[in-house]
């Protein structure tokens, strides 16, 4: 028996498969950052620099590095993100990069909006489900990772 027909007796497969679920709910949360945001001409990625800075400040290419999982080609890059926040009047961009005051208060204001939306996301979770979706994915990321480092 196939290792996949084998997979197919030890899981209750769903109509719909965790890749669907995985990029479905990705696109969904996009458009709620843009509906989030997008009054303050900010998105998805401007809030991950901003969180990013503010739970520890670091150097341009440490900002980079922890976001670079996110990135596409498609997107501005971790610079841009930068500099466009810098520009606001939000981002001191020395070493380590930091949020000004004035970035302080906009993050509060940016970071109550996420939590509302976090709020509404995770609505219907018991309490613990949540962390355990989380590790749940990042066992599977992690076997993935190891099966194509062979």
């Amino acid at each position: 028996m196939s290792s996949y027909m084998n997979m197919e007796r030890v899981m209750d497969t769903p109509e719909r498969p965790i890749g669907y679920w995985l990029r479905h709910l990705d696109t969904l949360i996009e458009r709620r950052f843009a509906a989030t945001l997008g009054d303050i001409g900010l998105v998805r990625r401007d809030w991950q620099v901003l969180n990013t800075v503010a739970r520890q400040p670091r150097d341009r290419a440490g900002v980079a590095a922890a976001l670079a999982p996110f990135w596409t080609d498609d997107e501005r890059d971790a610079d841009g993100v930068l500099s466009d926040l810098a520009a606001r009047g939000w981002l001191d961009l020395g070493d380590p990069v930091t949020l000004t005051a004035t970035g302080r208060t906009a993050y509060d204001g940016v970071a109550e909006r996420i939590g509302r939306d976090r709020e509404t996301l995770t609505a219907g979770l018991a309490p613990g489900e949540y962390a355990e979706v989380v590790r749940v994915l990042a066992v599977m990321a992690g076997n993935a990772e190891r099966s194509l480092a062979c």
